[in-house]
């Protein structure tokens, strides 16, 4: 084609222009048909400008969602089709009868979410009496106060009593280490450890918890330093027995 070549389309350009540029005076002017009513032009030119303002990426998104309605209205079109001549009277009373199950059941569920909220208030309402009443009775009432004020007391002393055998336990721990140091042959034990639950634990020099079977021997010595141990922490006069 001549204008694939730059001169060539340069020159028909320049013949184009002196051809018919400028126009004569008596030429007519430049006539647009609209066949559209006048508020339709108007809002057409509107939605053009609109979319000249709009960003390439914008006009792209438009363009996709328009195919995809497209799609969905064929797609529709074409379940009509297949539809036509079957017998879907039946059909269309049988989604009747489910929508209109549904709304009964949605209505009755408002109903039941109602009384649901309704309960709720009325049961924080009586539980607020309630817990008023009890307190108006232990002011008034002395021994009620004295109960309430021995069972703070009470949960007091189970806290008291579980850090004391806590720290109980870790002295008979210490102590029974100490113990098997002294009058162990094997130093295959480092430290003894007991837990408040009373399970026991033994490491190694290497500071990990050991699971070697013990020989006799080194289980009397263990059950030993135990019970020494447990009189030692507990003051309690226990003999020494040897097998």
């Amino acid at each position: 084609m001549i204008f694939s070549q730059p001169l060539l389309k340069e020159a028909v350009e320049d013949c184009w222009e002196k051809l018919f540029y400028p126009l004569p005076n008596n030429c007519s002017n430049t006539i647009k048909h609209n066949y559209l009513s006048v508020n339709a032009h108007v809002e057409i030119q509107n939605k053009i400008a609109k979319l000249g303002g709009m960003p390439q990426g914008e006009i792209g998104k438009l363009l996709t969602e328009n195919k995809k309605r497209e799609s969905e209205r064929k797609r529709v079109i074409a379940e009509i089709e297949n539809l036509q001549g079957t017998n879907n009277d039946k059909l269309v009373e049988q989604l009747k009868e489910a929508n209109q199950e549904a709304d009964k059941y949605k209505e009755r569920l408002g109903h039941l979410k109602n009384n649901l909220i309704q309960h709720q208030k009325m049961h924080e309402r009586l539980s607020k009496e309630v817990s008023d009443l009890n307190d108006k009775i232990s002011e008034s009432d002395p021994q009620l106060l004295k109960s309430r004020r021995a069972g703070e007391v009470d949960k007091v002393i189970v806290r008291l009593i579980e850090e004391l055998l806590k720290q109980k336990v870790e002295a008979v721990g210490e102590a029974a280490t100490r113990i098997n140091r002294a009058i162990a042959h094997d130093k295959h034990i480092d430290h003894i450890r007991i837990k408040a639950n009373g399970q026991m634990s033994l490491f190694g020099y290497d500071g990990y918890e050991t699971h070697v079977d013990s020989s006799a021997g080194q289980m009397q010595i263990l059950i030993i330093s135990l019970v020494s141990a447990l009189a030692k922490v507990t003051r309690y006069q226990a003999p020494f027995i040897y097998y």
